[in-house]
């Protein structure tokens, strides 16, 4: 989930700071990988099912990270980055390295992300995860139950 905010921030930000020098191809762009990275917070907190599969979700997340990769080579090789471009006066701290670097841990991140859920869907975790949280289920009704039977008893 922390990995998906990041993304959203890092795709987001930018258009505030500087929509007036940026294509418009590329606002529609940040603002798909801000929405897809909203699916997957939808699907990591289990309210949307569309990517149940793990070998899709990675696959999706590894191409997010790849085109916020791409939009960061974009953004420095036109100097998007820099003070001077940006649409509100930044503070005298501003990087364009550390901005530059921020986007970039982002986007590896989300690759790596993505990487590990194809690698835990070939080796068929979720199955191991579904027996968890079903056995923990298990265990928390039967907690309840116990704690409620000794409730009743001491009346």
């Amino acid at each position: 989930i922390l990995c998906n905010l990041a993304m959203i921030g890092v795709q987001l930000i930018p258009i505030y700071f500087w929509e007036q020098h940026m294509k418009p191809e590329q606002e529609v762009i940040r603002f798909y990988v801000a929405f897809f990275c909203l699916i997957f917070i939808l699907s990591e907190i289990e309210l949307y099912k569309g990517l149940n599969n793990w070998i899709h979700r990675g696959v999706i997340y590894t191409f997010v990270g790849v085109i916020s990769l791409n939009q960061r080579v974009d953004m420095l090789a036109t100097g998007l980055l820099n003070k001077k471009g940006a649409n509100v006066t930044l503070s005298e701290t501003w990087d364009e390295l550390w901005a530059s670097i921020i986007i970039e841990v982002t986007s590896y991140w989300m690759i790596v992300m993505g990487c590990l859920y194809v690698l835990m869907g070939l080796l068929c975790m979720k199955s191991i995860r579904k027996r968890l949280v079903s056995d923990y289920q298990k265990r928390l009704e039967e907690f309840k139950e116990t704690k409620h039977e000794k409730k009743y008893k001491k009346k």
